[in-house]
């Protein structure tokens, strides 16, 4: 990786270029089924009319699966077709064993760096360079024996590079079959030997002994054919010449045999070392940045539907379908036609095999980022959402893809399958653009600043996820039937309608509190928890009849591991989970409701001789609820106090008698709970005296804050709200706390205060029990 960055994009152009052609060879495996594609029987004639006395004319397997006959006569008929079954099934297997060792070779040869991808090549190179020298000596042993019959060399017997030379050189141009056969041979043998010896130099240390004799090696069936010998002989000196260029090829690979085991073991100690160090998590992570996973698939896809449409256009253009095209009456339309098949035809063949489905998972990552990108610009937000669009579109494609099966479907049923899959991720991208919507508003809505355009732009694209969701229902459900997958894809986009509504009310909610209520509005909190709980009961509602749904599919339409898995995600994730959070949050708020109404409330009198604000949030108090230590708070301010602390704002005392059961809890909590925390971490999350809680949910400033509000996200299950931990008052002079030393006297003074109100609180909970 440190090398490739000392070239900048020529590097990378060559990391890339270097692993392509291993990936082709692993998409090729897959595509012919490891080797085991097209090996089937060939019946002869004998055997075809043996099929038809029987009743049918068509496949094998759809004859025996329609003949009524024991073991023995199935026996019988399969070896008469086939032959031994054992002799049939060895070649499978050696095939197959073959295949596989390719495949995991190529996956191995991947994750090598560029150096080392070199120097394979480059013994690759020159192991193939026998093997191409054996063929050219053959094209050129079959143009001598068709000479010598006078007959004409066939078009297939050569090579591209044999027309070529053939026909620009002139010398040869003129010459006869044979001698050009042999001259154009004459001169791939001793580039052939060239580049074999210049491989082999670095083993060997005389270079140019080795380079004569490789090259007069090569060279020597065309000596003999020169001299006007036999073609007997010529193919007796052909099998001979590459006697001695194999001889060095297998030394030189029996020497660094050795080099390459130890290479391997310290490239798996290396590795280990580094996961036992860092984690798998971070070794996978940086072998996936080395390696520049997205941008390989990405490349590979792109030149692989790159090869397919140039053999269209090729087809196209050979069968005569050029010619028809421009005759036809209606140019565009016929135009029109063709890029329509081409564009399905190259769909479908871009997701024929696993290597490939990953390829295009790179596209569609790709454009999902770009268009999470997009929102986030025309937003200007902060959060990183729309990075996690990418990845979390990527992750959801390939899992549909490989939930129904789609590289092992016919091309018509996989075109189709792609579009649905393709609906369901347009779906998800509505719901990862309300999530980045979403906080934006929130914070517009309680910004003391009114940024109109800012505003418009938020709304704007909301209009939009409620529009673009009912205009694509509108036209599934004029193109599909009614199943199960558009009932799906209903759900979904109408829970994106339902998330984009709370939160447009919420917004709403947030606006006439501040600009109308001027920050005051009593009931805001009981107003957006009313319009949070329609929009996540709905959202409950549908999580449910999706789980149906998929049981449905996973029991009469297509069944799965995968898919199977995924409904168990669903369920813990989106049912149990929510509604186990749903019901916390509303025995929390039913419960400190009814505290709340335990508490007294403050005469004028005790009103006037207080004469103090709210020490939640600061606002004078007309009305207000004293607490058992003579406190005095807003009845809602305290409320949302409650929902996350049972103490005292200020001193942090019991507001109320415990029941004994409501301690037991406390001195044993369940699992997943914790007990109440010492007085002094609630000091530490409350923040000091005369400054308003963090977790207090009320109005600072006179104005309210929408992450006050309390809904499922922000409490957990302890009962602790971390969402505004922390948070200072700002109207807070500098003389208040002016030094470490004040500081460590006022903890000082809490702590006495917190001793002995909480020896007070034990005696009267002692009192009151007794």
């Amino acid at each position: 990786m440190a090398n490739d960055m000392y070239f900048g994009f020529p590097g990378k152009s060559l990391d890339i270029g270097l692993r392509l052609p291993l990936l082709y060879l692993m998409d090729q495996l897959l595509l012919n089924d490891m080797g085991l594609k097209g090996m089937s029987a060939t019946f002869t004639e004998e055997d075809e009319l043996f099929l038809e006395s029987l009743g049918y004319n068509s496949t094998l397997n759809e004859t025996l699966s329609k003949l009524d006959m024991d073991s023995q006569q199935y026996e019988a008929l399969y070896e008469r077709l086939y032959g031994s079954p054992m002799w049939t099934v060895l070649p499978h297997l050696v095939v197959l064993t073959i295949c596989m060792n390719l495949y995991l070779l190529a996956a191995f040869l991947i994750t090598l760096n560029t150096k080392h991808l070199l120097t394979v090549y480059a013994y690759f190179l020159g192991l193939v360079c026998i093997p191409l020298s054996c063929l050219s000596h053959g094209i050129m042993l079959d143009a001598l024996s068709t000479a010598h019959l006078a007959q004409s060399v066939p078009s297939n017997s050569e090579w591209i590079i044999h027309k070529y030379l053939s026909m620009s050189i002139p010398f040869i141009v003129e010459s006869s079959i044979e001698m050009k056969a042999i001259m154009v041979n004459y001169l791939i043998q001793p580039f052939l030997g060239f580049i074999l010896s210049s491989i082999l130099r670095l083993h060997f240390d005389n270079y140019d002994l080795l380079l004569k004799l490789v090259t007069a090696s090569f060279m020597s069936p065309n000596i003999f054919a020169i001299l006007g010998c036999s073609v007997d002989v010529i193919y007796l000196t052909t099998a001979l010449s590459i006697l001695l260029p194999l001889g060095c090829v297998l030394r030189v690979f029996w020497n660094i045999c050795g080099h390459v085991c130890r290479f391997l073991l310290r490239i798996y100690q290396s590795k280990r070392q580094f996961v036992q160090n860092f984690g798998l998590n971070t070794f996978l992570e940086t072998e996936w940045t080395r390696l520049r996973v997205p941008l390989l698939l990405r490349t590979f896809w792109i030149t692989r539907v790159a090869l397919l449409l140039l053999g269209e256009l090729f087809k196209l253009a050979t069968s005569g379908g050029l010619t028809s095209l421009m005759d036809s009456p209606s140019i565009r339309g016929a135009l029109w036609g063709h890029a329509r098949t081409i564009t399905k035809e190259l769909t479908v063949r871009g997701a024929e095999t696993l290597i490939a489905v990953l390829g295009m998972t790179s596209i569609v990552s790709s454009v999902c980022h770009y268009v999470g990108a997009f929102f986030h610009l025309l937003l200007n937000a902060e959060d990183e959402e729309e990075k996690s669009v990418a990845s979390v579109s990527a992750v959801l494609f390939f899992v549909l893809a490989l939930q129904t099966g789609i590289t092992s479907l016919e091309p018509e049923k996989r075109f189709s399958r792609l579009c649905k899959n393709l609906y369901l991720l347009l779906t998800a991208l509505f719901h990862f653009i309300h999530n980045m919507v979403s906080p934006v508003l929130m914070s517009l809505s309680a910004s003391r600043e009114f940024h109109s355009k800012k505003h418009l732009r938020a709304l704007g694209i909301c209009t939009f996820l409620i529009v673009a969701p009912i205009l694509l229902l509108t036209y599934l459900w004029q193109l599909f039937i009614v199943g199960t997958w558009l009932l799906a894809v209903t759900a979904f986009c109408i829970e994106v309608i339902v998330k984009v509504t709370v939160t447009v009310s919420v917004y709403l909610l947030f606006i006439y509190d501040h600009y109308f209520k001027e920050g005051t509005w009593e009931l805001l909190d009981d107003a957006v928890y009313y319009v949070k709980a329609i929009g996540n009961t709905v959202e409950f509602c549908f999580a449910v009849f999706l789980f149906f749904n998929g049981g449905w599919i996973l029991m009469f339409e297509s069944g799965g591991a995968i898919r199977a898995l995924m409904m168990v995600i669903h369920a813990y994730c989106n049912i149990w989970c929510e509604a186990k959070a749903g019901w916390q949050t509303f025995i929390k708020r039913r419960t400190a409701v009814a505290k709340i109404y335990g508490l007294p409330d403050a005469t004028k009198e005790q009103l006037d001789e207080n004469n103090d604000v709210c020490s939640i949030c600061y606002q004078d108090m007309i009305s207000a609820k004293v607490t058992r230590c003579q406190h005095f708070f807003h009845g809602v301010c305290l409320r949302k106090w409650l929902y996350v602390q049972d103490t005292c704002p200020l001193c942090h005392s019991a507001l109320y008698a415990r029941t004994p059961s409501e301690m037991r809890d406390e001195e044993h909590p369940l699992p997943g709970q914790t007990a109440n925390a010492p007085p002094a971490e609630n000091r530490a999350n409350n923040g000091p005296r005369g400054q308003s809680p963090a977790n207090g949910g009320g109005v600072a400033n006179g104005t309210h804050n929408p992450d006050d509000i309390i809904d499922n996200d922000e409490v957990d299950e302890d009962g602790d709200d971390h969402s505004n931990a922390g948070v200072v008052d700002e109207d807070l002079s500098d003389g208040e706390i002016s030094s470490e030393e004040e500081r460590t006297d006022n903890d000082l003074i809490y702590d006495s205060m917190e001793d002995f109100g909480n020896s007070s609180g034990n005696e009267e909970d002692r009192a009151l029990r007794t």
